[in-house]
């Protein structure tokens, strides 16, 4: 085409876009010297003026594979990764997302399952179940894992289990059934991990209550760990689990979790109650006030950080007033590191529907979390992700972000289409 050879690329895309030929607009995006702003212009070229569906969703699908792998989980950034648990999760869940849909597993597959360690294994095998949703040859390879009778790995089996959830959510109890029956029968903690957070998965938000109490069992008999000291890990997935069951629906379910984690001793019973409580108000907006109130007076940190996680998820794209003053003035005077970083981040959820407004935020000492939500410059994400000098979390956040500087989230959608 004269105009990509002539480098008039902006034009070149306009032309395509009109003449609805995708394999042009490709070429011609691959062909600009600078791909992410190329890609940028076409989203919003698209955005504004291409009214049918159907192409908007085959040129989003086509995009994943333009503005993927090379261009955000480079060869550096892999290597920063691999350095620190959290980094490494972050890569993960930025590659899956990044390529929803699409079967392009070579990342997690080539780097991640089978090299990585027990919970980053785990994170590889849920990955692939964004990755390989809508192919049904890879999604019983997952369930071939899944249903192993422990041959191999539990973090894989565990990881599988997960994956099924996500390919599943809201099953109609074909799923539900096969997750219980391994549940049951396995005695290994990770599994039980995996198994819980499938099940919360394929029974989000039903209250479906053999779900609930198949959950509850779990959080019941690993309360301690073996030497007494703790609660292990299998309870604090299973109290958070209780929450996406009954995600959406406060009940009295709702504040018995609440009450249970202000009176136990043990931190992890402590933070997966109060997350699961949080979890449970989603949408509900004025019903929260009495909950939302009880959780960000008490005076531990840890409650107080699940009830400003409430009070976001009840109002989440609300743009509610009430709700945004609450949540800057835990933002400023908390005396808690860890209140005022959630409450800047839970800002994000409140103002989603409105980024503009939420980009002007003056609390620059969190300036990495606001990037978060609203993308931020990829080349400045780079350099935070490669600067030896930074924090670990501020690494994490900064290639969980690049995920999204391209609208990339938008991808999620096509396979609800």
């Amino acid at each position: 085409m004269g105009c990509i050879i002539e480098k008039r690329h902006l034009h070149a895309i306009g032309m395509t876009i009109e003449c609805r030929r995708l394999d042009i607009l490709r070429e011609a995006i691959l062909d600009s010297k600078h791909i992410h702003a190329t890609l940028s212009y076409c989203m919003d070229v698209c955005h504004e003026f291409v009214g049918r569906r159907e192409y908007q969703n085959e040129r989003l699908r086509m995009r994943v594979f333009v503005a993927a792998d090379p261009y955000i989980i480079n060869r550096k950034v892999r290597s920063v990764a691999m350095k620190s648990r959290a980094c490494q999760d972050a890569s993960i869940y930025a590659h899956a997302l990044m390529h929803t849909c699409t079967s392009l597993d070579g990342y997690l597959v080539q780097n991640q399952v089978g090299m990585a360690k027990r919970w980053a294994e785990f994170s590889a095998i849920a990955g692939l179940s964004v990755i390989y949703k809508g192919n049904s040859e890879k999604v019983q390879s997952l369930m071939d894992r899944a249903g192993s009778d422990l041959v191999g790995p539990p973090y894989v089996q565990g990881g599988a289990l997960y994956a099924l959830g996500f390919l599943n959510a809201n099953d109609d109890g074909k799923t539900k059934g096969f997750i219980m029956d391994i549940l049951k029968e396995s005695e290994i903690e990770v599994v039980w991990d995996g198994a819980c957070l499938g099940l919360d998965l394929v029974a989000l938000g039903s209250a479906d209550d053999d779900t609930y109490d198949e959950i509850l069992g779990v959080a019941s008999c690993v309360i301690v760990g073996g030497d007494g000291t703790g609660v292990v890990d299998s309870g604090l997935v299973a109290d958070i689990s209780l929450g996406l069951v009954n995600a959406g629906i406060l009940s009295e379910r709702t504040y018995e979790m609440v009450a249970h984690a202000r009176e136990t001793q043990y931190e992890k019973q402590i933070r997966g109650l109060a997350l699961g409580a949080s979890l449970t108000v989603y949408g509900r907006e004025e019903e929260v006030g009495e909950l939302v109130d009880i959780m960000i007076r008490d005076g531990d940190p840890i409650i107080r950080c699940r009830g400003i996680y409430a009070l976001a998820l009840a109002y989440s794209g609300t743009t509610n007033k009430k709700a945004i003053q609450q949540l800057l003035h835990f933002a400023i005077s908390d005396a808690s590191d860890d209140v005022r970083r959630t409450a800047v981040l839970a800002l994000g959820f409140v103002l989603c529907s409105e980024p503009e407004q939420e980009s002007k935020t003056k609390l620059k000492f969190l300036i990495l979390l606001d990037s978060l939500w609203v993308g931020g410059d990829r080349r400045q994400l780079e350099r935070e992700i490669l600067n030896d000098n930074n924090d670990t979390l501020a690494k994490m956040g900064a290639i969980l972000a690049s995920v999204s500087w391209d609208d990339s989230f938008r991808v999620v959608n096509t396979c609800a289409t």
